[in-house]
């Protein structure tokens, strides 16, 4: 995580040079852009605050005082007044779905755009499949598990809210989906039909019927009947979700649910100008997401991919999921459920783990979601054996969410560099924290999201918001307020959960911890002379405010490579 001594030397030549060099003579030393009169946060622990920073090529060419701009200031540099604003690097988000927040809505299907109860989820359905008399199915993504009983829609209550035609829902954590009964006929699901591998149909106690709730692969079943979206969705959802990020502060990324559609969609947005981001895209690899293309067509695919990879848009990685959640007991604990007798399972079939292992080898970025503890330790076994068979050519490696990890297996992550990424942005008392807590157990529950005990161990943490999964948005300082107060930035839930971290921590886990997962820590994560100019200036100096306001911070300027690509009033 820390810059090596090469790398610091080098820094600070850069600066002291620049900074002794006098009045600029070579059109080499002269600056683009320089920013003046600020409070800039950089990240480097060797100098952690600046005052200006000069820009050329879009890369920092020094970063210092006013005095040391100057010497690099001629008289075509733009020179914009900071006017004492506080600064710092891009925000990366190591976890993101940047199509899937708007696709559905770009295809006509229902995006809820609250946490609604019961009766607004059903108003909800009902206004949309009115509107849209002649749609084959009624379909719509993230509604809160926390509305119904036990966390579980039914394919009764869907029935009644749509008796007409199949009807399917996608609950907020993208891992369980409710079919009402067309949608059951359709998919050919009875109370015969057995649970296919790595996924659960869920049954009525007694009449053994399906209740119309799938977990997992069981959503392939119906997810395979659904016309999927048309290219051209992709484009203008990821086009519509840049956006967003883009005034969020975000600059770099990882999108974790990549496939053939969406990625066609970077790179026509990268040729037309329209990509301000640097991004690596980890081709999705599991069953349910049939909706958008099978296993065997990403297996395909990926080949194909990596061939296009390219320094903006890095598309050599996979990713799998490696467990659900403990919520509809689809992920994989050490010890039992608190309230079932049963450990769980991880939801990558022996296959899939040699095809993974396999890739690792051939020096593919590995991805895995990982919720619990149980499926934290077999992914960690498989990263090893991956450095086993295939010392030296295997990458750093990203396991996704960590929100419940051993502290026994701390130490494995540091010895096989991996990176413990954590998200989406429930760092602090929600609604369905009862719902854990009854999973779990409340001891068990108080380890969710250790991330002071992670730090402690040496391990390195990245942020990922995991938009649209669990999370309204992605703005990132939602997740620092949480991560700093361990409370929810709402106000709505009392009470924190677990211990806080320091300021400085949490914008090195959501700048340089996210850079490193990315495997671009050297050229971005921090404002260093020679790494890419890409930065934020918010409304507020993060340092100077109660902790328990950071979530109101407003970005007021978003520069990527030396250009700003958003500017707020």
């Amino acid at each position: 995580m820390q810059l090596s001594r090469t790398h610091w030397l080098l820094a600070t030549a850069l600066v002291v040079g620049c900074a002794e060099a006098g009045p600029p003579g070579d059109v080499a030393d002269v600056a683009d852009v320089v920013y003046t009169n600020g409070r800039i946060y950089t990240v480097n622990e060797a100098e952690p605050w600046a005052e200006a920073v000069a820009i050329k090529d879009g890369k920092f060419l020094v970063v210092g005082s006013d005095g040391d701009v100057e010497a690099v200031t001629g008289q075509a540099t733009q020179v914009i007044d900071l006017d004492g604003g506080f600064a710092m690097p891009g925000i990366v988000d190591a976890h993101i779905h940047p199509y899937e927040p708007y696709v559905q809505a770009e295809a006509g299907n229902l995006l809820f755009s609250d946490q609604l109860d019961a009766d607004g989820i059903a108003s909800a359905i009902r206004e949309f499949a009115a509107a849209n008399p002649d749609r084959e199915w009624v379909r719509g993504m993230k509604y809160g598990f926390g509305a119904f009983e036990g966390a579980k829609m039914t394919r009764e209550w869907l029935d009644e809210v749509v008796p007409d035609r199949p009807a399917y829902m996608v609950d907020e954590s993208g891992h369980n989906a409710t079919a009402n009964s067309r949608a059951l006929e359709i998919a050919g699901i009875t109370a015969d039909t057995p649970d296919p591998p790595l996924g659960a149909i869920d049954r009525d106690p007694v009449t053994g019927e399906p209740t119309g709730y799938l977990s997992e692969s069981a959503m392939g079943l119906v997810g395979t009947h659904i016309e999927r979206p048309p290219p051209e969705a992709y484009k203008r959802a990821i086009e519509r979700s840049l956006k967003q990020m883009t005034a969020w502060g975000i600059t770099s990324f990882i999108d974790m649910m990549a496939h053939e559609p969406s990625i066609d969609a970077y790179f026509e947005l990268d040729a037309e100008g329209k990509l301000p981001f640097r991004l690596n895209v980890a081709l999705a690899m599991n069953e349910y997401t049939a909706e958008v293309a099978t296993v065997d067509e990403a297996r395909a695919y990926l080949p194909r991919a990596i061939e296009r990879s390219t320094d903006r848009i890095n598309t050599a990685h996979f990713k799998y999921w490696g467990d659900g959640t403990p919520i509809s007991y689809t992920s994989l604990l050490v010890e039992p459920y608190a309230d079932r007798e049963t450990y769980g399972e991880i939801t990558m079939t022996d296959e899939m783990i040699e095809d993974a292992i396999g890739y690792l080898g051939q020096g593919i970025g590995g991805h895995v979601h990982s919720i619990t503890d149980g499926t934290a330790r077999r992914v960690l076994d498989l990263v090893e054996e991956a450095h086993a068979r295939y010392p030296g050519q295997v990458r750093r490696f990203h396991m996704g969410h960590n929100q419940l990890v051993h502290p026994d297996d701390y130490p494995r992550y540091v010895e096989l560099d991996v990176v413990a990424e954590i998200g989406p942005a429930m760092w602090f008392p929600f609604s369905a924290k009862p719902i854990l807590e009854s999973r779990l157990g409340e001891e068990r529950a108080q380890r969710y999201f250790d991330i002071r005990a992670m730090l402690d161990a040496g391990m390195t943490v990245a942020w990922g918001s995991d938009w649209p999964a669990g999370t309204p948005d992605a703005n990132p300082f939602r997740g620092l307020e949480g991560l700093v107060t361990r409370a929810h930035p709402s106000g709505d839930f009392e009470g924190t959960w677990g211990e806080p971290i320091s300021l400085e921590e949490g914008i090195r886990i959501i700048t340089m911890g996210s850079a490193y997962a990315m495997e671009r820590e050297d050229s971005i994560g921090s404002i260093v002379a020679g790494k890419h100019a890409d930065f934020v200036v918010l409304d507020r100096n993060l340092f100077d405010i109660p902790p328990e306001t950071i979530y109101d911070a407003v970005v007021k300027r978003t520069v990527f490579a030396g250009e700003t690509v958003h500017e707020s009033d």
